[in-house]
């Protein structure tokens, strides 16, 4: 088969900025912040496989995405972690492309994907800037 659909979700935290919050008066790490935003692709996509070379088989992948972002602020006090405030989500349509290679074994198949991943493309509010990311995927399909 020279091309296969897909689709999928995934969940995605990138950190933006940590705050540490001292004692006034002996310097004692009190809590930590970390400001993160959320981003939940929902996709579906096709793979081109061009050439297979034995059980290593090439592919080309694209994929739509709807984007469900969101920021988050997480406190860490006495090494226990829990989420303090989010900000109201919003949504976008964007898209993926990129290149993997599947490794065919007998009962499974192995992969490794990096794919260039744009969140805003369409529903972006006016100067609002581009959103992207790169994502490096290993799996495994039974």
């Amino acid at each position: 088969d020279m091309i296969s659909l897909y689709g999928g979700l995934a969940f995605n935290r990138f950190p933006v900025s940590d705050i540490e919050v001292y004692h006034p008066e002996n310097e004692e790490l009190l809590a930590k912040l970390r400001a993160t935003t959320n981003v939940v692709p929902i996709y579906a996509g096709v793979n081109l496989h061009p050439i297979k070379l034995g059980f290593l088989v090439p592919y080309l992948t694209a994929s739509l995405n709807y984007n469900y972002i969101s920021s988050s602020v997480d406190i860490t006090y006495s090494d226990i972690t829990f989420p303090y405030s989010t900000s109201p989500a919003y949504s976008r349509l964007g898209y993926g492309l990129g290149a993997g290679l599947d490794i065919e074994l007998k009962l499974l198949t192995l992969y490794v994907e990096g794919k260039y991943n744009e969140l805003n493309l369409i529903g972006s509010e006016e100067n609002e800037k581009s959103e992207n990311y790169l994502s490096l995927t290993f799996g495994i399909i039974f």
